[in-house]
């Protein structure tokens, strides 16, 4: 299994989304640095297959330079840690 752990500027503060990833177009996230996609893609390639993949991102509140995440994030951070959990107890 991978993961994939982002975080995003756009979307309310301290939400998440999770979603299910597959090998396919769109490996770039538009930024101009390779998408979560970019990966599988490429074990794709070379493997012949790809393995499950999850990505998460965490909408963020403030990317100023400092120490610690706001309240909103830390919240969202800890259940993103919970579903984390669960995913690693399915895997395993």
């Amino acid at each position: 299994m991978a993961v994939f752990i982002d975080s995003d500027r756009n979307g309310s503060p301290g939400t998440l989304q999770r979603s299910e990833l597959t090998p396919g177009e769109n490996g770039s996230n538009g930024s101009g640095h390779p998408g979560p996609r970019e990966p599988l893609n490429l074990a794709r390639e070379l493997h012949g297959s790809s393995p499950e993949a999850v990505h998460f991102t965490i909408n963020g509140e403030n990317f100023d330079q400092g120490e610690g995440l706001s309240d909103s994030v830390q919240t969202c951070m800890e259940s993103m840690m919970k579903q984390l959990a669960g995913l690693i107890r399915e895997f395993v």
